[in-house]
């Protein structure tokens, strides 16, 4: 930032000053808000043998990153695996994004919106 001043008659200007700002940049992890609660860590679903699938996130979720608007993978784990490899994770392919589940990680890759992976995540179920 430059400045000057001038005299009250408007002829005589002063040399420039300079102030320099030093921007430094901070790197901000991504957060997920489960169910419209940002206090709310830990959710629970209840599953009944052979009554199909559960949803996860009825509720829904959000992602978001202070510093982007788009993400570039996400994960979610089941652990323990009581019953595999007959229980596993599924979610809904989007946008060209795929989700793949192998020994109880469902992985997500790809450059994307943040809506899309809320509607990727959001679309978790849990089979067994």
């Amino acid at each position: 930032i430059s400045f000057i001043v001038i005299d009250d008659k408007g002829q005589l200007r002063s040399s420039p000053a300079f102030a320099y700002i030093h921007v430094i940049s901070v790197n901000d992890p991504p957060s997920i808000i489960l169910s419209g609660n940002p206090d709310l860590v830990t959710i629970s679903a209840q599953f009944d043998e052979r009554s199909g699938s559960v949803d996860l996130f009825p509720d829904g979720l959000a992602v978001s990153d202070p510093d982007s608007d788009s993400m570039s993978a996400a994960t979610a784990k089941l652990d323990p695996t009581l019953d595999s490899p007959s229980e596993y994770l599924r979610a809904v392919n989007q946008f060209g994004l795929r989700a793949s589940y192998s020994n109880g990680i469902l992985n997500v890759s790809g450059n994307a919106n943040t809506s899309v992976y809320e509607g990727i995540l959001s679309s978790l179920v849990y089979i067994n």
